[in-house]
């Protein structure tokens, strides 16, 4: 509905970093349907047209996306994440009561455990560093 919205700062400004939360995905949009099938194919090419665009993989990507309704990683979303492994990482929107943080963190190791190591690690720490502005003194 809003692609051409993100699309337009994509083009317009290539050397800004966008990172897409929860992969354009929301519990709201949950609560009306259960899994927009067109998401991957579309974030696809968005990460083939533009290179500053980053993903948040936060909890309502988990589910239905990630693992399915058993708890198994889509071979399709590992095979995204494999081919651009510096452009996902994961997130949360757990908010004030930080809790809770690990244990939801936790849901993400099925995922983790399907891609080779060195990804995992860039999308479970090292690509959110990346992305930081870095300290200028």
């Amino acid at each position: 509905l809003y692609l051409a919205e993100l699309e337009e700062p994509l083009r317009n400004h290539p050397h800004t970093r966008f990172i897409w939360a929860h992969a354009g995905s929301s519990a709201e949009i949950h609560r009306h349907q259960t899994r927009m099938d067109f998401l991957l194919p579309v974030l696809t090419r968005l990460l083939a047209d533009y290179p500053n665009l980053y993903v948040d993989l936060s909890w309502s990507v988990l589910q239905p996306y990630l693992l399915d309704e058993h708890g198994v990683p889509s071979p399709d979303w590992v095979a995204l994440v494999e081919r651009h492994p510096d452009r996902f990482m994961l997130g949360s929107d757990v908010v004030g009561r930080f809790g809770s943080l690990g244990e939801q963190m936790q849901g993400f190791k099925p995922f983790l455990d399907a891609l080779p190591e060195e990804v995992a690690n860039k999308v479970a720490r090292d690509n959110f560093l990346a992305v930081l502005p870095k300290h200028r003194k």
